[in-house]
């Protein structure tokens, strides 16, 4: 008899999960910013994907430069942890939705981190904030909502 919360092998919740990291994994890859201010005639316009911020030189050593790398690589960690149990490694499915819960956490907390911070004077990121943000945004939420799915579906 087929469990109504599964949709074939999976939970609803674990395929809320691994939308949110694959979300979060092309994310970085997306546009994050997107500055423009007319001067006189001209147009100055600075645009950056999320990988860019860790790798392009900004004439800045602040760690928030470095939020949307890590919050890559914490969406790789939560696409890792449930991809695991489905090619036979064992993980406990408690240890796996906290993980998960928390790594969604994280990576909503980073962008926060990320979009209060000041690169220019008086600019913060969030309000030049384009979709690579907001879509990482959404994959930790997804990593949450699935996790605290998961959760309520084992009670």
């Amino acid at each position: 008899m087929a469990k109504k919360n599964m949709v074939g092998p999976f939970s609803i919740g674990t395929l809320l999960i691994l939308l949110g990291a694959l979300i979060g994994i092309i994310a970085i890859f997306l546009t994050w910013f997107d500055f423009s201010v007319d001067i006189f005639i001209t147009t100055l316009s600075k645009t950056y994907t999320g990988m860019e911020f860790a790798t392009e030189d900004l004439k800045t050593d602040d760690f928030q430069r470095l939020c949307p790398l890590i919050a890559w690589i914490v969406a790789i960690l939560i696409a890792v942890l449930n991809v695991l149990p489905m090619v036979g490694v064992k993980i406990d499915s408690k240890i796996r939705n906290t993980a998960s819960l928390i790594f969604g956490i994280l990576v909503i907390i980073l962008v926060v981190v990320w979009g209060t911070w000041e690169l220019f004077s008086g600019y913060k990121m969030f309000d030049y904030a384009e979709a690579g943000a907001w879509m990482m945004i959404a994959s930790g939420a997804l990593a949450v909502i699935g996790s605290g799915l998961n959760f309520y579906m084992k009670s």
